[in-house]
Protein backbone atom coordinates (compact mmCIF):
# COMPACT_ATOMS: atom_id res chain seq x y z
CA UNK A 1 0.00 0.00 0.00
CA UNK A 2 1.43 3.48 -0.78
CA UNK A 3 2.15 6.14 1.54
CA UNK A 4 2.26 9.02 -1.19
CA UNK A 5 0.36 8.66 -4.94
CA UNK A 6 1.67 11.93 -7.23
CA UNK A 7 -1.16 11.89 -9.90
CA UNK A 8 -0.10 12.79 -12.67
CA UNK A 9 -1.64 11.11 -15.47
CA UNK A 10 -5.24 11.24 -14.24
CA UNK A 11 -7.69 13.39 -16.58
CA UNK A 12 -11.21 11.74 -15.91
CA UNK A 13 -12.98 12.71 -12.65
CA UNK A 14 -14.54 8.93 -13.06
CA UNK A 15 -11.21 8.07 -12.60
CA UNK A 16 -10.44 10.35 -9.55
CA UNK A 17 -13.37 8.95 -7.79
CA UNK A 18 -12.16 5.51 -8.07
CA UNK A 19 -8.77 6.35 -6.94
CA UNK A 20 -10.35 8.15 -3.74
CA UNK A 21 -12.86 5.63 -3.02
CA UNK A 22 -10.23 2.80 -3.34
CA UNK A 23 -7.85 4.73 -0.88
CA UNK A 24 -10.24 6.31 1.73
CA UNK A 25 -9.37 4.55 5.14
CA UNK A 26 -5.87 3.24 4.21
CA UNK A 27 -2.59 4.13 5.57
CA UNK A 28 -2.59 6.64 2.15
CA UNK A 29 -0.85 10.22 3.65
CA UNK A 30 -1.17 12.30 0.67
CA UNK A 31 -2.55 12.04 -2.99
CA UNK A 32 -1.11 14.72 -5.05
CA UNK A 33 -3.47 15.12 -7.56
CA UNK A 34 -1.77 17.25 -11.21
CA UNK A 35 -5.10 19.31 -12.12
CA UNK A 36 -4.23 22.13 -14.81
CA UNK A 37 -4.49 25.84 -15.45
CA UNK A 38 -7.53 24.89 -17.94
CA UNK A 39 -9.25 24.43 -15.04
CA UNK A 40 -9.67 27.82 -14.47
CA UNK A 41 -11.10 28.92 -18.16
CA UNK A 42 -11.18 32.25 -19.84
CA UNK A 43 -9.63 35.59 -17.41
CA UNK A 44 -11.52 38.23 -16.25
CA UNK A 45 -9.19 39.15 -14.23
CA UNK A 46 -5.53 37.74 -13.60
CA UNK A 47 -3.82 36.56 -11.81
CA UNK A 48 -6.48 33.51 -11.07
CA UNK A 49 -7.04 32.43 -7.26
CA UNK A 50 -6.04 29.01 -7.40
CA UNK A 51 -9.37 28.21 -4.87
CA UNK A 52 -12.19 30.00 -7.23
CA UNK A 53 -14.83 27.66 -7.29
CA UNK A 54 -16.60 29.85 -10.23
CA UNK A 55 -14.53 28.56 -13.02
CA UNK A 56 -15.56 27.82 -16.34
CA UNK A 57 -13.37 25.71 -18.43
CA UNK A 58 -13.67 25.85 -22.06
CA UNK A 59 -13.49 21.91 -23.12
CA UNK A 60 -13.68 18.78 -21.44
CA UNK A 61 -10.11 18.48 -20.29
CA UNK A 62 -10.27 21.54 -18.14
CA UNK A 63 -14.25 20.30 -17.04
CA UNK A 64 -12.68 17.13 -16.21
CA UNK A 65 -9.47 18.86 -14.32
CA UNK A 66 -11.84 21.28 -12.46
CA UNK A 67 -14.77 18.45 -11.23
CA UNK A 68 -11.84 16.30 -10.02
CA UNK A 69 -10.56 19.72 -7.90
CA UNK A 70 -13.85 20.37 -6.70
CA UNK A 71 -14.39 16.62 -5.37
CA UNK A 72 -11.01 16.25 -4.12
CA UNK A 73 -11.64 19.15 -2.28
CA UNK A 74 -15.36 18.00 -0.61
CA UNK A 75 -13.59 14.37 0.17
CA UNK A 76 -10.72 16.49 2.50
CA UNK A 77 -13.67 18.97 3.89
CA UNK A 78 -15.73 15.53 4.66
CA UNK A 79 -14.02 13.16 5.33
CA UNK A 80 -9.96 13.85 5.38
CA UNK A 81 -9.25 12.59 1.99
CA UNK A 82 -5.78 13.47 2.07
CA UNK A 83 -5.49 15.33 -1.00
CA UNK A 84 -3.31 18.33 -2.55
CA UNK A 85 -4.07 20.05 -6.01
CA UNK A 86 -1.21 21.36 -8.06
CA UNK A 87 -2.16 23.08 -11.40
CA UNK A 88 0.49 23.82 -13.81
CA UNK A 89 0.61 26.36 -16.71
CA UNK A 90 2.56 24.79 -20.01
CA UNK A 91 4.70 22.66 -19.22
CA UNK A 92 8.32 22.91 -21.04
CA UNK A 93 11.99 21.99 -20.96
CA UNK A 94 13.89 19.17 -22.76
CA UNK A 95 11.58 16.99 -24.39
CA UNK A 96 8.97 19.20 -25.17
CA UNK A 97 7.47 21.49 -27.72
CA UNK A 98 6.65 24.60 -25.94
CA UNK A 99 3.29 26.41 -26.76
CA UNK A 100 4.21 30.01 -27.56
CA UNK A 101 2.12 33.41 -26.42
CA UNK A 102 0.16 32.96 -29.62
CA UNK A 103 -0.82 29.26 -28.74
CA UNK A 104 1.11 27.74 -31.57
CA UNK A 105 4.08 25.85 -32.03
CA UNK A 106 5.86 28.74 -33.93
CA UNK A 107 9.35 29.73 -33.12
CA UNK A 108 9.13 33.50 -34.80
CA UNK A 109 7.96 35.12 -31.69
CA UNK A 110 10.44 34.47 -29.55
CA UNK A 111 12.07 36.12 -31.97
CA UNK A 112 10.15 38.61 -32.39
CA UNK A 113 10.44 39.60 -28.63
CA UNK A 114 13.99 39.12 -28.27
CA UNK A 115 14.45 42.38 -31.09
CA UNK A 116 11.74 44.40 -28.94
CA UNK A 117 8.96 44.09 -31.86
CA UNK A 118 5.61 44.53 -30.37
CA UNK A 119 3.39 41.51 -31.07
CA UNK A 120 -0.74 41.25 -30.69
CA UNK A 121 -1.57 38.22 -28.24
CA UNK A 122 -5.11 36.72 -28.64
CA UNK A 123 -7.85 37.68 -25.91
CA UNK A 124 -5.89 40.46 -25.15
CA UNK A 125 -3.05 38.67 -23.14
CA UNK A 126 -5.88 37.18 -20.85
CA UNK A 127 -5.09 33.74 -21.52
CA UNK A 128 -2.83 31.63 -18.71
CA UNK A 129 -0.68 30.32 -21.07
CA UNK A 130 1.84 31.12 -18.43
CA UNK A 131 5.61 28.77 -18.79
CA UNK A 132 6.93 26.72 -16.18
CA UNK A 133 9.72 23.82 -16.62
CA UNK A 134 8.97 20.94 -15.55
CA UNK A 135 11.81 20.85 -12.86
CA UNK A 136 9.66 23.60 -11.53
CA UNK A 137 6.68 21.48 -11.44
CA UNK A 138 8.42 18.55 -9.59
CA UNK A 139 9.54 21.28 -7.41
CA UNK A 140 6.01 22.52 -5.87
CA UNK A 141 4.66 18.80 -5.78
CA UNK A 142 8.00 18.10 -3.66
CA UNK A 143 7.47 21.28 -1.44
CA UNK A 144 3.96 20.17 -0.83
CA UNK A 145 4.70 17.09 0.19
CA UNK A 146 7.62 18.31 2.39
CA UNK A 147 4.84 20.32 4.16
CA UNK A 148 2.22 17.99 3.88
CA UNK A 149 -0.22 19.38 6.67
CA UNK A 150 -0.34 23.00 5.10
CA UNK A 151 -0.56 21.44 1.79
CA UNK A 152 -3.86 19.11 2.91
CA UNK A 153 -6.77 20.48 1.05
CA UNK A 154 -5.06 23.26 -0.92
CA UNK A 155 -4.74 24.07 -4.10
CA UNK A 156 -1.68 25.41 -5.96
CA UNK A 157 -0.98 27.03 -9.41
CA UNK A 158 2.47 25.89 -10.75
CA UNK A 159 3.59 28.58 -13.64
CA UNK A 160 5.34 31.45 -14.58
CA UNK A 161 5.14 34.80 -13.49
CA UNK A 162 5.98 37.82 -14.37
CA UNK A 163 6.62 41.35 -12.85
CA UNK A 164 6.56 45.10 -13.91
Amino acid sequence: MPDIIVDLVNFDIGDVKKIAEGFRGTKLSHYLYCSSCWAHGMAETIPFDPDDVQKEPLDDYGKNKFASEMYLKEQYRQCGFPATIVMPGQISGPGWTIINPWGNTSMRVFQDIADGREIALPNFGQEILHHVHGYDVAQVFFQAIRHREQALGESFDAEATCSA
